[in-house]
């Protein structure tokens, strides 16, 4: 790689360059004077895509504008914002906080009594305002990567105007600390801050892309507080990677919660320690940072504390003459050939890991100083010979990384490995070289990404002597006057500074050098020492790894680490001296004797420059090049560009954000306390609360009592009591305009994550997903295509402006954004596991059946919206509409098929021999008629009669040729009354069947007393008459579904009101109306707080069938609120509707499920708030990552008298298994063990700070659930309009 790592930076201008460290790449500057606010503000200016992050359309963008009428600031609610956010607005504190409150004054750089301040009565004028810009490139900076991403430019005018242009976060962290350095306090009043460069223009980017310092924290234990203290100063050095050798053969600090013993027994001590929270602080800290910290767990060697806590691992430990066997004392390493050790390094690895991966994608093996003498003690070794031990080596390193692989991460090596012992390692991996240049190259010339970081220039630890003692009995000791250590003399920072990485590297190799890192081994370095060891020293390297090397180093050079010394001091970090105070003051009077000093500045760095290892790969070559960036540019200068003001004012941040069209500015207003509020065209900021915060909108007043009712008014209006005229105008409603738009913009962003992490278009499939869940999975993701559709047309029919109508080209785009999903959907059809789903349980099979009508529902309505839109494009022409079929419409045969198929087969499990009806659950297990296979009969049986087109191929099989196959399936036409008969029928049977409990809600299901199966069996009582009494989610949600589409088939209003009934009853058992008493953390039957949930989320303990509990719910609550039409009678009907529904059934439907908008957007935001860094939803809503306490105390048991056999299996007992399941088998329910397993579960994952990270983490099932919720959300939301 060149130095720039995947950048090639070409700087065009070289200019003088003062109190900036690392240098820029570009700096150019005045000497007027500036002065910065204190009350700075920020604005931001997202980069407006025409297609976006989240794959949508530039049109969202003028329909945000069109949505919210210009006018004074509206208020904008709490929110929590993407973590993006965060990091960039703690960045803005802590430049405010370096400049104004650490005051740093550059006294020590002038000679005494100088006078070098401005006057602060000065009527220069004032920064007020920062402007960040996101822009496609940065000019003056050209990459041949796709985004550059840490470039940056700044420019401060003359007249105080100052503007970054950032292509990505972390060049906003860059930008920043720039700034900070060019403002200095003022010693009349350390409030004032002021440059005396005005005017500058700096353009800059790294020579590499990994930047990083290797820090042992073992040898000598460092607190984590110390650690976050160096990531302030790397920060400011603009480094980017922390590695934390975490263990070695002195200690383990390291908690493991799966193996508490390790830190227990291998710490120094109880308090020498470093704890699961602690780890996860110090990397959330990093990240907020801008720098991933990443764990080193050095293996095999260097691990003897382990054998403190497992000594049965470790061979050679703590033998006497431990030089033998060991570079340094103790001597031990880990054993080579024991299926002990495979599984002890597969616990650690799969503990930390999962705990780290959030953080970044990097985890160092080690690998190196592997002593072959030790194994000679190894009884499962037992040789020293390079032959037996190099194949056992092999098998470690590649179980180390299989276990990475998993985990998505990369891994990292030291170079022992792959020169000394020429370990096989994947291409992907990453080696660490320690040794001079001769190392790196011969690891760059096998192909391998490298990290330089020689011992001979950047081992920090070097000078200080050994840290073994000397023998006076022994006069060939090597440890004698003037003991020096293996790698002295001690590296001064002009040392570090000189050290040029890529020297003697070819040309053609430099691509994959990315970057490297200083050492700091710490066996003589402790929390007391441990700045001045780093400090300055690290600053000299990080220069060096910013700008590539080789360059000037004079007087400037010094000059310039001193102010970054000075400011690292003023920061809190007891950085070491650079240079004497006299030379300082005395610029030119520290020369070399015979040299002249301080008159050569250095300068930017240019492309091809002697020193500057960047090459000429980054230049501008030719005209075609320029031309190209003024291209860029001008596309840049076309677009229209959003702006969000900053200003923090007694602690609170107020925000203004403005659209800014030629013909129109919109404004708003919020304030929320250290937030920041971000939103580009699509990826607006998703206003959601924290589960603590209290929702200002209307749900403050409608959820608890007088207005709360869970009764039918006298209008017949059920749920939550809407609010009369004067209510409302006091209650503040957040969802108007721009929150709208950033609900429909959350649900596009859960999508195109569920798609682009869950799923595989070769496969057809979610290859995490089990058979059943896949099927529900792809119904989300019609579902979401008919809301996003339905979205959209609606859009176009409301604009009555001509000239604001979606053109052609952004009707395109759109319709390039549906397919890209649907294409998902045909590829399932192939995908999905068919045949193993026709021989599994009755519900099973009809989650298929569902799955295929919602895919034929999306695309009749698309077809039919499309050819409606293509007619307005072409006036006169309205014979294209009716003629017009969109291509997805040739997919409908078969998908009808597959439901007609799964749904003849489903039906084999209505059964009227047991408890006078109903359906048998799983035709393998003793008979169990529960509530999600009956509801799923009529929910399918419903929408198979209005939405089934009809099928007459009578092979299970698709066949071109009918005539040839079997006619074992009996064709069916559309809308066949004998749909409608069983859904009515299967009702009343679960209606009269005492299911629901003494909530209102539907329990588990019904065993039969005495039921026996086998040639000697009993019906029993033949009577449901022993209910579980487990109560889960998606047990209330789709008989909503099939309530809705009876009313729809029959016009009978009973339906809708027993189904509201019931999701009043659900409303209540979240705890909807406990919210603001002091019970409202108590579990209410089916959730708390107001947000569902189910028994498993707080145990962790989840199988893939409860993460997909919540989101059927909301899915079918969905179905259930869908506006209604004035029915008529469907063509060809056996069974004609007895009567057509009224204007007034349909006003009080939709006036009840109004109501309940409060509750769905809670539940939304409880969702979202579990997002995790990748942007994947977790299961157990409302518990954000910090939520240690409630995530331990909060769970609850499974009710009395139910089987959580959903999430904890089906018990092996004659209740539920058939007699020849038994046979051999030891009777017994197996609950109590796996109770025993959740409670083992729940302590073994005490240390997670995430709890949506223990059991099964965040799984495609969980996010689904996530992506529903939050299209409810939306839905709800846009049928208002």
């Amino acid at each position: 790689m060149s130095p720039l790592g995947k950048l090639w930076v070409f700087c065009f201008f070289v200019a003088v360059t003062h109190s900036l460290w690392p240098i820029p790449c570009h700096y150019e500057h005045g000497t007027q004077n500036l002065w910065l606010s204190p009350d700075v503000r920020l604005v931001h200016r997202p980069r407006v895509w025409k297609y976006n992050a989240f794959g949508w359309l530039s049109t969202l963008q003028k329909r945000m504008q069109q949505m919210i009428k210009p006018g004074p600031d509206v208020q904008v609610p709490l929110s929590l914002p993407p973590e993006e956010d965060l990091v960039r607005l703690a960045a803005f504190e802590r430049m405010k906080n370096a400049i104004f409150n650490q005051t740093f004054i550059p006294w020590k750089f002038y000679p005494r009594n100088a006078t070098f301040e401005p006057d602060p009565n000065d009527s220069a004028l004032v920064i007020d305002t920062i402007v960040i810009e996101e822009v496609s490139y940065i000019e003056g900076v050209v990459g041949s990567s796709k985004e550059l991403l840490e470039a940056y430019s700044l420019h401060i005018s003359d007249c105080a105007e100052a503007t970054i242009k950032i292509t990505h976060l972390h060049g906003w962290l860059h930008a920043i600390e720039t700034i900070s350095q060019l403002f200095y306090s003022h010693s009349r009043d350390p409030r004032r801050a002021y440059t005396p460069f005005a005017p500058v223009t700096i353009c800059d980017g790294p020579s590499f892309e990994h930047r990083g310092l290797n820090l042992d924290i073992s040898r000598n234990w460092i607190p984590p507080e110390d650690v976050k203290r160096t990531i302030h100063a790397m920060a400011a050095c603009k480094l980017n990677r922390l590695h934390l050798h975490a263990a070695d053969a002195q200690s383990w600090p390291l908690e493991i919660p799966s193996l508490p013993a390790l830190a227990d027994k291998g710490a120094y001590s109880s308090f020498q320690t470093w704890s699961g929270p602690d780890l996860e602080d110090v990397q959330q800290y990093g990240k907020m940072h801008g720098i991933e910290v990443y764990l080193e767990i050095d293996m095999p060697g260097h691990t003897t504390a382990i054998g403190q806590a497992f000594p049965e691992l470790t061979t050679a430990a703590y033998e006497e003459d431990w030089s033998e066997y060991a570079f340094q004392p103790p001597s031990g390493q880990l054993r080579l050939n024991s299926t002990n050790v495979t599984a002890f390094v597969s616990t650690v690895l799969e503990d930390l890991l999962r705990r780290t991966s959030r953080f970044g994608p990097l985890f160092h093996f080690g690998g190196d100083e592997l002593n072959l003498k030790a194994y000679e003690l190894d009884p499962t070794v037992k040789s020293s010979s390079v032959h037996v031990i190099r194949p056992l080596l092999q098998s470690f390193v590649d179980h180390e990384i299989s276990i990475a692989a998993s985990r998505s991460m990369t891994p990292i090596v030291w170079e022992d490995m792959l020169l000394d012992w020429n370990i096989t390692l994947p291409l992907s991996t990453i080696v660490q070289t320690w040794r001079p240049t001769d190392a790196l190259a011969a690891v760059l010339a096998k192909g391998y990404r490298a990290l330089f970081g020689s011992n001979r220039h950047w081992y920090l630890d070097c000078g200080l002597g050994f840290h073994v003692d000397p023998d006076p009995s022994n006069p060939r000791s090597p440890i004698k006057p003037p003991f020096l250590d293996t790698c002295s003399p001690y590296k001064n920072w002009r040392e570090i500074y000189s050290y040029i990485p890529l020297n003697g590297i070819e040309d053609s190799l430099r691509h994959l050098v990315l970057g490297g890192e200083l050492h700091l081994w710490s066996e003589l370095t402790d929390s007391i020492t441990l700045d001045g060891m780093l400090w300055p020293r690290v600053a000299a390297g990080a220069e060096v790894m910013w700008s590539g090397g080789g360059k000037v180093l004079d007087e400037e050079t010094t000059r310039r680490l001193a102010e970054m010394r000075e400011r690292l001091v003023a920061r809190g970090v007891r950085a070491g001296m650079v240079q004497m105070e006299f030379c300082l003051r005395n610029k030119g009077s520290c020369g070399a004797v015979g040299g002249e000093c301080g008159i050569s500045s250095v300068r930017g760095r240019r492309a091809g420059e002697k020193g500057d290892m960047r090459g000429k790969k980054g230049m501008v070559k030719n005209n075609e090049d320029l031309g190209r960036l003024e291209e860029l540019k001008e596309e840049e200068n076309e677009k229209e560009k959003g702006m969000l003001v900053a200003a923090y004012d007694d602690g609170t941040w107020s925000f203004k954000s403005t659209m800014i069209t030629q013909q129109r500015q919109t404004r708003y207003g919020a304030s929320f306390p250290l937030l920041l509020l971000y939103f580009g065209c699509v990826s607006l900021v998703f206003q959601w609360l924290g589960r603590t915060a209290k929702l200002q909108d209307t749900s403050e007043k409608v959820h608890g009592n007088p207005l709360y009712d869970t009764q039918m008014d006298s209008e017949g209006i059920w749920g939550l009591q809407v609010p009369d005229q004067a209510q409302q105008e006091k209650v503040e409603t957040p969802w108007k305009g721009l929150d709208e738009i950033a609900i429909f913009a959350a649900m596009l962003d859960a999508l195109q994550v569920m798609q682009s992490h869950f799923y595989s278009i070769p496969l057809g499939q979610w290859p995490d997903a089990i058979d059943w869940t896949a099927a529900v999975l792809g119904t989300q993701v019609s579902a979401t295509l008919s809301t996003m559709t339905a979205s959209w047309h609606k859009d176009v029919d409301l604009q009555s402006d001509a000239t604001r109508r979606p053109t052609s080209d952004d009707t395109l785009l759109y319709e390039n954004e549906i397919n890209r999903y649907f294409t998902h959907i045909t590829s399932f059809y192939f995908g999905e596991n068919a045949f193993s789903l026709r021989t599994q349980a009755y519900d099973d099979m009809l989650w298929v059946v569902l799955g295929w009508l919602e895919s034929i529902k999306f695309i009749n309505l698309h077809s039919k919206l499309q050819g409606s839109l293509q007619s307005s494009f072409r006036p006169g022409m309205d014979e294209v509409q009716s003629n017009f079929s969109w291509y997805g419409e040739q997919f409908i045969p078969q998908f009808a098929h597959r439901a007609h198929l799964f749904y003849d087969l489903a039906s084999k499990g209505w059964d009227t021999s047991l408890c006078g009806g109903g359906m048998i659950w799983n035709p393998y297990l003793a008979p169990y008629k529960n509530a999600i296979t009956n509801e799923l009969f009529i929910a399918a049986s419903v929408e198979m009669y209005l939405h089934f087109p009809g099928d007459d191929n009578a092979s299970p099989f698709v066949a071109k040729n009918k005539a040839a196959v079997n006619a074992a399936l009996p064709p069916a036409k559309a809308h066949e009354s004998k749909y409608l008969k069983n859904a009515v029928e299967a009702y009343q049977w679960l209606k009269t069947s005492k299911m629901k409990n003494a909530k209102g809600l539907y329990a588990d299901g019904f065993h039969i007393k005495g039921w026996r199966g086998g040639p000697n069996g009993s019906e029993g009582s033949g009577k449901c008459d022993k209910r579980s009494e487990m109560v889960y989610t998606y047990n209330q949600g789709v008989i909503l579904s099939g309530l809705r589409g009876l009313w729809d088939a029959t016009g009978t209003r009973e339906y809708l009101d027993d189904g509201h009934e019931l999701i009043n009853n659900v409303i209540k058992a979240s705890g909807w109306d406990l919210r603001d008493t002091r019970w409202q953390w108590q579990w209410a039957g089916l959730g708390r707080n107001g947000v569902m949930e189910d028994a498993c989320d707080s145990h962790g303990t989840c199988s893939q069938n409860g993460h997909t509990f919540k989101g059927i719910f909301f899915h079918h609550l969905r179905l259930f609120c869908a506006p209604m039409d004035i029915r008529s009678a469907n063509d060809g009907d056996d069974m004609k509707p007895p009567q057509e529904a009224d204007e007034q059934v349909i006003a009080s439907h939709w006036k009840s499920c109004a109501t309940y908008e409060p509750w769905i957007r809670h539940n939304a935001q409880a969702a979202y708030i579990t997002r995790n860094e990748n942007g994947e939803i977790g299961t157990w809503w409302g518990v954000g990552a910090s939520d240690t306490e409630l995530g331990l105390n909060g769970v609850e048991p499974s009710p009395k008298g139910g089987t959580d056999y959903r999430n904890d299996g089906v018990p092996v007992d004659e209740l539920w298994r058939l007699p020849e399941d038994l046979q051999g088998k030891s009777s017994g329910n197996t609950q109590e063990s796996t109770r025993e397993l959740r409670d083992k579960n729940l302590i073994q994952h005490s240390a997670f700070r995430d709890p949506n990270e223990r059991g099964r983490g965040r799984t495609v099932e969980s996010h689904s659930g996530g992506l529903a919720v939050i299209r409810a959300a939306w839905s709800v939301t846009d049928g208002k309009r």
